[in-house]
């Protein structure tokens, strides 16, 4: 067996973290008290997801979809001991649907991971791969304002597409560092358009997801410098690894100053 890549590993955790994280950081936007436990069990979800889809070794792949169907079984069972007396489908209801789509969207790759054939829709298409991510990260990462009462859904909306817009930019930025790999293979954006273009994209991205947030959200403001100050540093750099740890550390900013500095809008009667 062939020793395992020690940036794979390091990157599946990161990019774990990361997800879990801003998972954390949704506690503090819905106002909610965090629960250690959930916490952990996100965290253990998104890192055994990043072990399916990319694992150090093809058998890590059964072992690491179990633990992830254990992780998001825990998480739902969390959920739905949680519940607030009634949810109002246009506003919380929104994510029951959208976590739907990530999940089949996650289905449909499903069959080509375990076992090894074409049967699945490539998530390596342009657009499809990094809109599937960003959704599957900003759905999950919402989860915890299930527990935010039905009349405090205060910017719910407005938050689910900052934060949709903020990880497709970052999703689409990974795949710089690939695009000469990618040429005549892959469909990725970065391999269609180039870096120069796929990095201005990146940038609009993120100056959209900034200006989705309306006034008045001062934290979640400055917490969008973290991600704007990794693309510039990205701009440097083209190393596949370095890139992705350093997108991974400024989600890991991004959700810290929220939980640090975010305060609650004020609940209406």
């Amino acid at each position: 067996m062939a020793a395992p890549d020690r940036r794979v590993l390091l990157t599946n955790l990161t990019n774990g973290t990361a997800a879990a994280a801003m998972f954390t950081s949704t506690f503090a936007l819905a106002g909610a008290r965090a629960d250690t436990h959930a916490i952990i069990a996100a965290w253990i979800a998104a890192c055994s997801a990043y072990f399916v889809f990319r694992p150090v070794h093809h058998s890590v792949r059964p072992l690491a979809l179990g633990i992830l169907l254990c992780a998001l079984g825990y998480l739902h069972s969390w959920i739905a001991g949680h519940f607030p007396p009634s949810i109002d489908m246009g506003k919380k209801g929104m994510l029951y649907v959208l976590l739907i789509l990530g999940f089949a969207a996650f289905l449909g790759y499903t069959p080509h991971l375990v076992l090894n054939r074409g049967l699945s829709i490539s998530l390596r298409s342009t657009w499809f791969k990094n809109a599937s991510i960003a959704l599957t990260w900003t759905v999950f990462s919402m989860i915890p304002w299930m527990l935010a009462p039905p009349h405090s859904d205060y910017g719910l909306t407005e938050r689910l597409l900052s934060r949709f817009l903020m990880l497709l930019a970052l999703s689409i930025a990974s795949d710089v560092p690939d695009a000469s790999l990618d040429r005549g293979k892959l469909r990725t954006l970065a391999q269609q358009l180039g870096p120069m273009r796929t990095e201005i994209i990146v940038i609009v991205l993120l100056l959209l997801s900034l200006a989705v947030q309306g006034p008045g959200v001062g934290a979640e403001q400055l917490a969008m410098l973290a991600p704007v100050m990794a693309m510039a540093l990205l701009f440097m750099l083209r190393n596949k690894w370095v890139r992705e740890w350093i997108l991974d550390g400024a989600i890991v900013l991004h959700a810290l100053v929220l939980m640090i500095f975010y305060t609650p809008h004020p609940v209406l009667p």
